[in-house]
């Protein structure tokens, strides 16, 4: 039966996966749709990922269909990870406009995903006004995305009269389905706490849709209610038993619901059910009767997890064993009426297919055996050696220790038939250490693996590279980093350093995209340590429109320290960009370019231009003798306004840097000039020509010093003071 199902259960994982890297990119799309103008290169880029993944799952359906319930999402009916931050923050986001599911069928384009976003960024109460968000849709022509709203007429105000005057009953009408759907609904919209509230009569689809959204919120202390809503329905029906009418309609009602549920629901729905039972073990065939084997299964799965079995049931169990057949009464007080039997034979099915091992703990299954000959059941294990186990065993990572050893099995010489073998098993159990957050675990299985041995055999070393450095690999761990821990991000650092090329694509598209400064620099970093592996595909980018990504690009491009990049980056220094024209100049005069040179000349203007700022300070990379000569010409062009002082300001500064003897002239006529018209900018030019003079060799500025220190002039006395205090011009 296993292999019949296997592949069902792989193609669902694969889904799952899917859709939380869907959910993933479509967070990213939303926050951007919020922080970046309409039409931004960025914002589309991330839309089209996003689509890409959601082809991947329409390839298994039309339509994706993602519940909300408050800070939590679903998948159909597979509730995604509750305590992610990326999905808690995407569930409030859409649960703010009442919004409990969405629906993106196939043919959503990113430009429709992107405008969806952009209404959920307006708020609530201005949808409202124009007639809610499902209106506010149809008008801006969504045609292939769908919400589901929570329907808030599906709620009635009602008169509660008082415990001491009870005023006419109602429930002589309302019959016991009718109550438990309300008492259900009430719970899962969390309006319990209002007597004044009733839901007004609602579909099965409604109650399955609210039931199977919103409880997903819960806390376990809230969902408690179940028990004893289903309780008093159970109660209910036996004493209602004689009217066949109501007693059938309401098993088949319940029995509807309950195959209807996504599993997490339907297991606490029919397991409070059972527990129910155990006060009316006379009925229990008759309402068991009405369920199918797979959902008694997970029903007795989660009372056994429980350590909660009714004793009933366990006398069934008994039956089963003993006579291997569910048609014999289990007593004679207490003979198995025909729809008792009929209970029974379903039990008998259900552990007939699956086994009983699954379903009723080691303890008791002796106790069955022995029930004939003991009076006594046995005694299971103290609550203190359970706990004990439980944390031993969860301390355990033991999917780590399955993959080290199945990477010990390969990396040894082994035949090709072999090692095809155990490379399913060692896929499966990676990406199940991805799912599971153990990156420091895969660090370490890496670097065991990666560390030469003399014996291990090339071609298993080439199968462990095929799963580590494979596209779902590198993808899976990628994925991973919006939403992991600090303690996390950095073990996926050190795993994206240590496998090293394969990731260069992906983290140069994330370097694009990532909005945290600190993660930037982390990728910058990775990408240098990597070298000349990451340089042809660096190349190849530097086309890119995304002007950020550029410039990142050259200085990755200048940290290799190749010479022969100049060539490549020569058009960059034409760049419309002012700052990647400043990257790629940076980078020519780094590397001695005479092409550099002359782009900086033109950048430094000419004669009575004024340069820009940044390219007086990239002069102090050149040696060419014509800056020099440029950057002394804008000491004396021009009046002293105050753009034209930091122009001086930054030309005394990049001499200084250069420290070339033949620049002391130009300073010095600046030093001991005068200007009556702006004597206190002029005063500033002064003391940092004065600061500057401490770059350069000390018997060059001797007599620049003595000059200053001998001079009477009153205007120069605090220069004179400066100096003395500064030591110009003197060894030390």
């Amino acid at each position: 039966m296993s292999d019949k199902t296997s592949p069902e259960l792989g193609k669902s994982s694969l889904n799952v996966r899917l859709a939380n890297e869907l959910v993933y990119q479509m967070n990213i799309v939303r926050r951007q749709v919020s922080a970046y103008p309409q039409g931004h290169p960025v914002v589309r880029s991330s839309a089209d990922r996003a689509i890409s993944t959601l082809q991947h799952l329409h390839s298994h359906g039309p339509k994706v269909t993602i519940g909300v319930a408050r800070d939590r999402l679903l998948f159909d009916a597979t509730p995604l990870d509750s305590k992610n931050p990326v999905f808690q923050d995407y569930a409030r986001a859409l649960f703010a406009h009442g919004i409990i599911g969405h629906c993106l069928q196939q043919g959503l384009t990113a430009e429709e995903l992107c405008l969806f976003y952009r209404l959920l960024a307006c708020k609530p109460e201005e949808l409202l006004s124009q007639g809610g968000v499902s209106a506010v849709m149809a008008k801006a022509g969504l045609r292939h995305l769908t919400v589901m709203l929570l329907d808030h007429s599906l709620f009635k105000t009602q008169e509660v009269s008082s415990p001491e005057e009870p005023g006419p009953s109602s429930q002589g009408s309302e019959q016991p389905w009718d109550r438990l759907a309300g008492a259900l609904f009430r719970l899962s919209t969390k309006t319990a706490a209002r007597p004044d509230i009733s839901p007004a009569p609602i579909t099965m689809e409604e109650l399955v849709t609210v039931l199977n959204i919103q409880t997903q919120g819960m806390t376990p202390g809230e969902a408690g209610g179940y028990e004893q809503a289903v309780a008093e329905f159970i109660r209910e029906l036996v004493a209602g038993a004689p009217c066949q009418g109501t007693y059938g309609e309401g098993l088949h009602q319940f029995a509807t619901l309950i195959g209807q549920l996504q599993p997490t629901i339907r297991r606490q729905l029919l397991a409070s059910a059972l527990s129910a039972l155990q006060a009316h073990q006379p009925h229990a065939g008759p309402i068991l009767g009405h369920f199918s084997s797979e959902v008694l299964a997970d029903a007795v799965k989660t009372l056994d997890a429980r350590q909660a079995i009714p004793p009933f049931i366990l006398q069934v169990l008994q039956q089963l064993a003993s006579h291997g057949s569910g048609t014999e009464p289990l007593g004679q007080e207490n003979p198995l009426s025909p729809s008792d039997a009929a209970a029974t034979g379903k039990l008998e099915e259900l552990l007939t297919e699956h086994g009983a091992d699954a379903y009723v703990p080691p303890d008791y299954q002796a106790v069955l055996r022995e029930l004939p000959e003991r009076s006594q059941p046995a005694r299971s294990l103290p609550p203190e050696a359970i706990q004990e186990m439980m944390a031993g065993l969860q301390a355990q990572c033991l999917e780590g220790r399955l993959c080290r050893i199945l990477c010990h099995l390969l990396r040894y010489p082994t035949d090709s038939e072999r090692a095809s073998r155990l490379m399913e098993p060692l896929q499966s159990l990676v990406h199940k250490l991805i799912d599971m957050g153990h990156f420091d675990v895969l660090v370490d299985i890496h670097r065991d693996f990666a560390a030469p041995v003399s014996n291990a055999g090339a071609s298993g070393n080439n199968f462990l590279n095929a799963i580590f450095s494979g596209p779902n690999f590198v993808r899976g761990i990628m994925s991973k980093l919006a939403a992991s821990s600090v303690a996390q991000r950095q073990d996926i650092f050190i795993l994206i350093g240590q496998v090293g090329a394969p990731f260069i694509p992906l983290l140069l598209d994330s370097l694009a995209e990532e909005q945290d400064r600190s993660v930037r620099y982390k990728y910058l970093a990775l990408l240098r340590d990597m070298g000349s592996s990451a340089r042809d595909e660096i190349i190849s980018r530097l086309q890119d429109p995304r002007w950020h990504l550029v410039r990142n690009l050259v200085t990755l491009l200048r940290d290799l320290g190749d010479p022969g990049i100049v060539d490549v980056l020569e058009p960059l220094l034409h760049h419309a960009n002012e700052r990647v024209r400043q990257e790629a100049l940076k980078t020519g005069l780094h590397f001695q370019d005479p092409r550099a040179e002359t782009v900086l000349l033109r950048e430094l203007g000419a004669t009575g231009a004024a340069p820009s700022l940044w390219s007086i300070l990239l002069a102090r990379n050149s040696r060419d003798p014509r800056v020099l000569a440029r950057l002394l010409a804008l000491l004396r062009e021009g009046g002293l306004t105050e753009a034209r002082c930091s122009v001086r300001l930054k030309v005394i500064a990049t001499l200084g840097d250069l420290g070339n003897p033949e620049a002391l002239s130009g300073l010095k006529q600046v030093l001991f000039g005068v200007n009556l018209l702006h004597p206190f900018r002029h005063r500033r030019l002064q003391y940092q020509i004065l600061d500057t003079l401490k770059s350069f060799p000390p018997e060059t500025v001797a007599g620049i010093r003595h000059r200053l220190v001998c001079s009477l002039r009153p205007d120069l006395r605090g220069l004179r003071q400066r100096a003395i205090q500064l030591k110009i011009g003197t060894a030390t």
